[in-house]
């Protein structure tokens, strides 16, 4: 799983940072650093049975260690790759625990942009991975929330897409002076 993250001060500005996501033994799982005001992501593959710490060093060097939240051992996580012009890939990965529950099982993917429903498709859990790819042609401009709803009409996971169309205005001011 991608986890983002937002480092911030007491002031509520953000401050960049480096550091790593350490497992119960002290072992090193991933890497990380911010990549602007303290913005960035790291991947990790937790396992329900272990716990997990993030070490880190901020710009200023304050040096912190966070406790991570524990793993469920039943899981389904919504990945979206937003790395084209025309197409959004989303993934849908259930770990093994998940999967064996809810094998065959039907949800819903959804997108939603400014409330208004942009985007539905049924989907039949048959495998741990599935992959949909969507044309941004179809969605509008802007900030989409994709929803994926189990079979009981509960959310299980969300992500946030930013959708730029190619054909966006491109507007630049010129100052009198």
């Amino acid at each position: 799983n991608q986890v983002g993250f937002k480092a911030i001060k007491t002031n509520g500005l953000g401050i960049d940072v480096k550091g790593s996501v350490i497992d119960e033994q002290g072992t090193e799982i991933s890497t990380f650093s911010s990549s602007f005001t303290g913005i960035g992501s790291f991947y990790i593959s937790p396992e329900a049975s272990k716990s997990y710490r993030v070490r880190f060093t901020a710009k200023d060097g304050i040096s912190k260690t966070v406790d991570l939240q524990k793993a469920s051992p039943n899981g389904i996580a919504l990945q979206a790759t937003n790395s084209t012009l025309d197409h959004i890939n989303l993934k849908i990965v259930a770990n093994n625990g998940y999967f064996e529950q809810n094998t065959d099982k039907k949800f819903y993917l959804v997108g939603q942009n400014t409330n208004a429903v942009c985007y539905a498709a049924t989907l039949t859990l048959k495998t741990q991975i599935i992959s949909v790819k969507i044309d941004k042609i179809n969605l509008p401009q802007g900030i989409t929330q994709f929803t994926l709803i189990d079979e009981k009409n509960e959310p299980v996971s969300e992500r946030l897409v930013f959708v730029l169309h190619k054909n966006a205005t491109n507007l630049s001011l010129k100052a009198d002076l």
